[in-house]
C-alpha cells in the first residue's frame, strides 16, 4: 500500500465513521486493544495511520483513561511552540440551531506535552525522529520510515502488552539487567521483533518491523531512565477548554500533509467514563464532501454537523490542510465556541 492509497483509505474511513461513534461502555478499552493491533499492522505495511480511525470514531463519546497522570504537572508556558499567545479568535457564521451554553471557558492552552518517560540513546539506521503517542495508560515513541517497511514503537504501559502476531520463537533475555522476553515472528511477510520487560511497576516494550533482533535489543538497552524531550506538534492551538490536558495523541508525519489526532479532556475526568467532557482535533484529508450546515470558520469555509449518534463536528475546509474538531452533543462547548476553538487550529508548516 502506497501513501496515496493510505491517505485515501484514512480519509474515507474517517468520513464514514464520523457518524458511527460507539457508545461509552468500554470505549477506550476497545480503542486501546484495536490501536495496538492497528499499530502493528502499520509497522507491517506502513499503514499505521488507520489507527486514527479507531479513535476518530470514538471522539465525542465518554472516555476512561487508566493510569493517566496529568495532575500536578506544570502547565505549558506562553513560549511553548505549540501554543499561540494570541487567543483573540472570533467565530463567524454561527450555526442557526441553538446549542447548550459553554460550561468550560476557552483560554490559551496550558496542556502538558506528551513526553515519553525514557530517553533513547541509539536509533536503528533508516528510522526518522520519533513522534509521541498516548492512549489509555500508555505513552509511546513511534518511528515510521517511509520506505523499506521499517518501523519501531517503544511503549511504557500500566498493563502488560499483548502479542499481536503469532511468535515463531520466544526466549528469555535481559534489558539493562532486567529479566525480559524477546518474541520474533512476522505479519504479511514483514518480520516482527518484540521485547517486553517489567520496570518500576510498569511494562516497557519495544517492537520493531523489518529490524533484526540485535537492532531491537540494542535500542532497548539504550533506553535511559530520563524523560525524552517531546517534539513539536504539526499544528498550533490558539484556544482550548480551560485547564484541559491530553487524553489521546497520534501523529503521522510520514503523510503529506502530516496527519494527527488530539483529544483533550478535563484532568479530573480522565478516569471517569460517564462524563461528556472530551474535545478532539482530527486531520485526515477531510474533503469538501463533509456534511452539515455551511458556516465560516475564521476566514475559511466549513460545515457543522449534529449527527444522530450525539456527536457535534465542525469541519474546516482550509486549502491544503482540512481538519475537524469534535465534541459530544453535551460537551463542554457551545456550538459557537466549538467554532471558535476550530478557528484557532493552524498547521505549523
Amino acid at each position: 500500500m502506497n501513501l496515496e492509497d493510505l491517505d485515501r483509505e484514512v480519509r474515507d474511513s474517517l468520513i464514514a465513521n464520523a457518524e458511527d461513534a460507539p457508545d461509552g461502555s468500554g470505549t477506550l478499552d476497545a480503542v486501546r486493544a484495536r490501536s495496538r493491533r492497528l499499530q502493528l499492522r502499520h509497522r507491517a505495511s506502513v499503514a499505521g495511520v488507520v489507527a486514527v480511525v479507531a479513535v476518530a470514531a470514538a471522539i465525542g463519546t465518554p472516555y476512561v483513561l487508566t493510569g493517566a497522570r496529568h495532575t500536578g504537572r506544570a502547565p505549558v508556558n506562553a513560549g511553548h511552540p505549540n501554543v499561540s499567545t494570541a487567543p483573540a479568535i472570533t467565530a463567524t457564521s454561527p450555526p442557526t440551531a441553538r446549542s447548550h451554553p459553554t460550561r468550560v471557558p476557552l483560554a490559551a492552552p496550558t496542556f502538558t506535552p506528551v513526553a515519553f518517560p525514557m530517553s533513547p540513546t541509539v536509533t536503528p539506521a533508516g528510522l526518522p525522529a520519533p513522534t509521541e503517542g498516548k492512549t489509555v495508560g500508555e505513552v509511546r515513541l513511534v518511528y515510521t520510515a517511509t520506505t523499506g517497511n521499517k518501523g519501531l514503537i517503544a511503549a511504557v504501559d500500566v498493563n502488560k502488552p499483548g502479542i499481536d502476531f503469532a511468535p515463531a520463537t520466544h526466549k528469555p533475555t535481559t534489558v539493562n539487567g532486567h529479566p525480559a522476553t524477546i518474541y520474533t515472528g512476522s505479519i504479511g511477510g514483514v518480520s516482527q521483533v518484540l521485547i517486553v520487560w517489567r520496570l518500576d511497576a510498569k511494562w516497557v516494550s519495544v517492537l520493531g518491523s523489518n529490524l533484526s533482533s540485535a537492532q531491537v535489543q540494542h535500542y532497548a538497552n539504550g533506553l535511559a531512565d530520563s524523560p525524552h524531550a517531546p517534539g513539536s506538534l504539526p499544528f498550533t492551538l490558539s484556544l482550548a477548554p480551560h485547564g484541559y490536558q491530553v487524553a489521546y495523541q497520534e501523529i503521522h508525519p510520514e503523510l503529506s500533509p502530516a496527519q494527527f489526532v488530539l483529544l483533550l479532556s478535563a484532568p479530573g475526568q480522565l478516569n471517569n467514563q460517564s462524563t461528556n467532557d472530551a474535545v478532539g482535533v482530527v486531520s485526515a484529508g477531510i474533503g469538501t464532501d463533509a456534511t452539515g450546515e455551511s458556516i465560516t470558520v475564521g476566514k475559511y469555509p466549513g460545515k457543522i454537523n449534529h449527527d444522530p449518534n450525539g456527536q457535534v463536528t465542525v469541519y474546516v475546509l482550509r486549502p491544503g490542510s482540512n481538519y475537524a474538531v469534535h465534541e459530544p452533543e453535551n460537551g463542554p462547548l457551545s456550538d459557537a465556541d466549538l467554532i471558535r476553538f476550530a478557528a484557532g487550529v493552524a498547521p505549523t508548516s
